[in-house]
């Protein structure tokens, strides 16, 4: 008789007893074997669309980049050094591929005569003016500051990943999540009075 007890899920990245590591399928990738490819999108795939997301605010652009980033990563495996972990390195090939983004996405100049005033429905109540306030919170901090932030408290980095990602120092990372936490406070606290 098999006694029944309660299991948690394990993360999306710690492979169940018998699937393979990252590593190893990152191995079995360089080998072109695609059912490596699918095995790291159904892992990551969810979390990285939402690293996209968050960044973005689009979900088909999210979708887009998070497509773009596995396209990469099938290319460039020969790059990955077994030695070190996989989830800092798909982060760092996702930051180029947003970074590749904001260098294309190039905003046409228009004359302020054209732009309209933006106007606020009453239709779409609370909810929708806080998203919006905490979207323009976010977006007032710089972009390494939001990346280190979306990182650490979205994707649940420890802070040392997230150094050896950014090419900082992990006290410089700790300085810079702390302050920008600290902006966020002051600044949720203003629209809020």
């Amino acid at each position: 008789m098999v006694a029944s007890r309660n299991v948690e899920s394990a993360p999306a990245d710690t492979p169940t007893p018998r699937a393979p590591t990252d590593e190893r399928l990152m191995a079995l990738l360089r080998e072109r074997d695609p059912q490596a490819l699918r095995g790291l999108i159904e892992r990551h795939g969810a979390d990285l669309a939402r690293f996209f997301a968050l960044k973005s605010g689009d979900d088909f652009a999210a979708q887009e980049l998070t497509n773009e980033t596995f396209y990469r990563i099938f290319s460039k495996a020969s790059t990955f050094d077994p030695d070190k972990r996989f989830r800092p390195w798909l982060y760092a090939v996702a930051a180029n591929v947003w970074r590749a983004r904001q260098r294309k996405r190039r905003l046409p100049e228009v004359s302020l005569d054209q732009v309209p005033e933006p106007t606020r429905p009453d239709s779409e109540g609370p909810a929708a003016a806080g998203g919006e306030a905490a979207h323009g919170i976010l977006a007032a901090l710089s972009e390494i500051d939001r990346e280190i932030l979306v990182l650490k408290h979205y994707e649940g980095m420890k802070l040392k990943d997230i150094a050896v990602r950014l090419g900082l120092s992990p006290g410089a990372v700790y300085t810079r999540l702390f302050r920008a936490l600290r902006r966020l406070r002051a600044s949720a606290g203003q629209d809020l009075a």
